[in-house]
């Protein structure tokens, strides 16, 4: 049918990390991490979103997004109402196919195997799993890589960003028990 392909949206993204110690194959391009980490090289991935009736073909954003964004994406382009109040952690990425969200309005939490994060635009919250349970910050705009931990320079950031992951967390839990 005519207008299927332009009213069409296609998203793809790639799989996290690569798998391996730092001599096995693949690449993270210079972010710390891989496979199982929860450092941008295990976590960050690449994305392609095509629909040709509502994004420009090339456009670019470095705004953080996550598959956790797709439902609520989704639910918004079809104009439906979720069916009731449970919580999402993703967000519509609309405003953002229009040029009109240049922040994330709410952050990305990732847990695994002991760790966590939490991300919120530029800082990144981290607890790496084993002995270690301190906090590290990173600015990802500018220390892509991690190597730089801003946490004691800033622990006004690390005590809300840590308030905020302790409530996410808390929410997933309650997730998992089914109480939501």
């Amino acid at each position: 049918p005519r207008g299927v392909r332009e009213e069409t949206l296609v998203a793809f993204c790639s799989d996290n990390g690569p798998e391996g110690g730092s001599k096995a194959p693949g690449s993270t391009g210079g972010l710390r991490g891989r496979k199982r980490s929860l450092y941008e090289g295990g976590v960050r991935v690449p994305g392609v979103i095509v629909w040709p009736a509502r994004i420009k073909a090339g456009t670019k954003t470095a705004l953080p997004a996550c598959t956790s964004d797709y439902l609520p994406t989704i639910v918004e382009i079809v104009g439906a109402k979720p069916v009731d109040d449970r919580p999402l952690d993703g967000v519509s990425l609309l405003p953002l196919f229009a040029g009109e969200m240049t922040e994330r309005p709410r952050p990305i939490g990732f847990q695994s195997s002991g760790q966590a994060s939490w991300v919120d635009n530029r800082w990144k919250l981290i607890r790496p799993s084993g002995k270690r349970a301190e906090y590290e910050l990173y600015d990802l705009v500018a220390d892509r890589s991690e190597s730089h931990d801003l946490a004691a320079e800033h622990p006004e950031i690390v005590d809300r960003m840590s308030a905020a992951l302790a409530a996410w967390q808390k929410s997933c839990a309650a997730s998992s028990a089914g109480e939501d």
